[in-house]
């Protein structure tokens, strides 16, 4: 595991069960895990309008804290890590006359910390209760990056490119090999991975919204989502392209410490 992905799972940890002992019924915490489908959506602008969409698996973890501002309105603000995955490039299925196969894989990790504002409805009192939350998600990549497999026959020429590609240091591992080998042809496109740039913004912001039901006072499920709120190209990739992506989840919560009528 990543240096800055244990260091993030231990922070985690430590403010969480510190906070679980509260006994304070104005402010509770909670453990959050979600799970669900992300979508990616890349615009581009260079030529003619083209835009492609891809949905991939995502998955969050952290906890939340529960402050009672007045009778059914609270803010929430919690922390947590998630990671994203996608299929940005599958061309198993392309034209035959190119005879190009492979992938892209990309994968992200984050810091996130987000801050809710919930409206709570007691609809059968310390039993069932349904709440609304909306906010802002401010997040930190630890991580992003892509996994590259490619593999083509061009004229009798069969030619891989594999390798990982990071986007926000902008460094690569390329790997580029022909067979027969032709070294000029071969020296051009290793220059030319060489030179890729792509960049991601390493912080983000994001809006989040969702319902929730909450059963016998500590067990909560939610349906909820995520979206960008502005591009997450940065430098020269952005006058010409879009990516934003957003998350279509289903949670659960456990909130732990003693609770009074909330009403």
């Amino acid at each position: 595991m990543d240096t800055n992905l244990k260091l993030t799972v231990a922070f985690l940890a430590a403010v969480f069960f510190m906070s679980m002992d509260s006994d304070d019924a104005e402010a509770q915490p909670a453990v959050r895990f979600d799970a669900g489908a992300v979508n990616f959506t890349s615009i581009s602008f260079q030529e003619a309008l083209d835009m492609e969409t891809c949905w991939s698996p995502g998955v969050q973890l952290g906890f939340e804290y529960d402050i009672r501002v007045k009778k059914r309105f609270y803010i929430t603000p919690g922390l947590t890590w998630s990671w994203r995955s996608a299929i940005m490039y599958d061309a198993y299925n392309s034209d035959p006359d190119l005879q190009l196969m492979g992938s892209e894989l990309m994968s992200e990790h984050f810091l996130n910390l987000p801050v809710h504002f919930k409206w709570n409805f007691d609809i059968v009192p310390e039993k069932f209760a349904i709440f609304l939350y909306i906010g802002p998600v401010f997040s930190a990549g630890l991580a992003s990056s892509s996994r590259l497999d490619f593999k083509s026959d061009i004229d009798g020429v069969h030619i891989t490119v594999n390798g990982k590609y990071d986007y926000y240091s902008g460094s690569n591992n390329f790997q580029v090999r022909l067979f027969p080998a032709l070294e000029s042809t071969e020296n051009a496109l290793k220059k030319a991975m060489a030179e890729t740039r792509v960049w991601h913004g390493r912080f983000q912001m994001r809006l989040e919204s969702g319902v929730g039901f909450r059963i016998f006072r500590h067990y909560e499920m939610v349906l909820g989502s995520d979206f960008d709120l502005h591009n997450r190209y940065v430098g020269d990739m952005a006058a010409s392209s879009i990516l934003q992506s957003s998350f279509y989840y289903v949670g659960f919560r456990y909130r732990f410490g003693k609770f009074r009528n909330r009403d």
